[in-house]
Order: structure tokens, then sequence, then C-alpha cells
């Protein structure tokens, strides 16, 4: 096996492992929402107001944290798929990889996000829609959600 075809497999295990780590936390933040909503509604119909909100408060901060774990998780991704079109595209990976890595994860979101744009075989990274669907509106949807059930409770 030629050194490029064991970059190559590399690349594509350290992509498939981030990839897996963040569909399994928006899987668990999907399901935390989804019962600690449902909770709420329930408590909130049974015992009246005042048991909303610390639900709320837990479900709301949830969000927070969904946003930047997934986030960060998310741009980890990009950095092996970036390196998984480079070496397509007959462009050298970082070298050595797990520095180059390091080095990406010290960067920051913004700087990832510029580096990307940057860069014509890593730009279309930026358009994933179900990056954006997954990490934006969904949990937009959930804030909403929590807005209107706290609305519903105070009338």
């Amino acid at each position: 096996m030629s050194d490029e075809n064991k970059t190559y497999d590399r690349l594509l295990t350290l992509w498939g492992m981030h990839d897996s780590l963040l569909q399994w936390y928006r899987n668990i933040f999907l399901t935390t929402q989804s019962v600690i909503f449902a909770v709420a509604v329930f408590v909130g119909g049974s015992h009246g107001i005042k048991a909303i909100f610390p639900l709320a408060l837990v479900g709301l901060v949830m969000i927070r944290f969904w946003l930047s774990v997934c986030r960060s998780r998310g741009h980890d991704e990009w950095y092996f798929q970036w390196q998984l079109l480079n070496l397509e595209a007959g462009k050298s990976p970082s070298d050595p990889l797990l520095k180059g890595f390091k080095e990406w994860q010290a960067l920051g979101p913004e700087k990832q996000r510029q580096r990307l744009d940057e860069d014509a075989t890593a730009k279309e990274l930026l358009t994933s829609r179900t990056r954006l669907v997954m990490d934006t509106y969904i949990p937009v949807v959930f804030v909403g959600a929590w807005v209107v059930l706290i609305l519903v409770a105070l009338l």
C-alpha cells in the first residue's frame, strides 16, 4: 500500500471518528431537549407555572452547550474533511497530522472559518446544509418552543 493510500485511509478513519462523535453529541442534545421539554409540559400542566421555569432554565442552558460543543466538534470534522479534499486534489495534507490538527483547534472558530473560506478546495465545506439545519435551525426551534411554553405559562 502506498504512503498516499495509507494517509488517505488514516484521514478517512479520523474523519469518520469525528463525524461519529458529532452525530453522537447531536443525538444527546436532541434527546435531552426533547425529554426536558416534554417533562416541562407535563409538570407545568399538573403543578403550575413555577415548575416550568427551572426546567426551562436547564433546557436553555443545554442549548448553549449544544451550540458550543457541536460547533467545536463540527469544526474538528471540517479539518479532516479539508485534509481529505486536499489529498484528493493532489495537495499534501498537514504534516505532521496531529500537530496540524492541534494548531487548527487553537485557531478558534472564526479563524478556522476564515481559513476554510480562503481555500478554494475547502470553501465548499462552509455551505453544508445539514450543518446549518442541525447546528442552527433546530436549536433555534427549541429556543422558540421554550419561549412559547414560558409565555403560555405566564398567561
